[in-house]
């Protein structure tokens, strides 16, 4: 078996095992329920966001032009949410909201729930670098586990063989 390597994925990279043969030996059994079609947008309060049910809190510095808008809206313009200030030092003040508040928008404030849609069961050659012969199939989630236990059945009676 071969070592890891590191591939990109997304914005980042994950590690997978290094391939011992050409993408032609290899079968992908892959399911997914892609956000665009499968899932849908939900309020924090609906989203099991923890600054919502725990109450959060933000720090502005009045010294910086971005900080002092912060805590003239905060402390005065705001009206969907009641928090409290407290001066921390000399320039920086801290609003603290409790439980139940909405929190600002931002990606960890972007909540999502499945809607009711199966996922999408896919079988198809190649591997990560990609599928040679072109052959890809939608099953349905029973025809799909079937094939793929008996596709690792097959890998484990050759392995036996050697």
């Amino acid at each position: 078996m071969g070592g890891m390597i590191r591939r990109p994925f997304g914005r980042g990279s994950v590690s997978v095992i290094e391939p011992v043969a050409d993408p032609r030996a290899y079968m992908t059994f892959k399911a997914s329920a892609p956000v665009s079609s499968h899932w849908t947008r939900v309020p924090c309060g609906e989203g099991n966001c923890s600054d919502y049910r725990n109450g959060f809190f933000i720090d502005v510095d009045i010294s910086t032009e971005l900080g002092a808008a912060q805590h003239n809206y905060l402390a005065n313009k705001d009206k969907k949410r009641k928090g409290t200030m407290q001066k921390i030092s000399a320039t920086v003040y801290r609003f603290t909201y409790p439980p139940g508040s909405q929190p600002f928008a931002g990606n960890n404030h972007e909540h999502y729930a499945p809607i009711d849609r199966p996922a999408y069961y896919l079988v198809h050659d190649g591997d990560w670098r990609g599928n040679p012969t072109g052959n890809k199939r939608f099953l349905d989630v029973d025809d799909w586990v079937d094939m793929f236990a008996n596709h690792q059945d097959r890998l484990a009676t050759e392995k036996q063989k050697g």
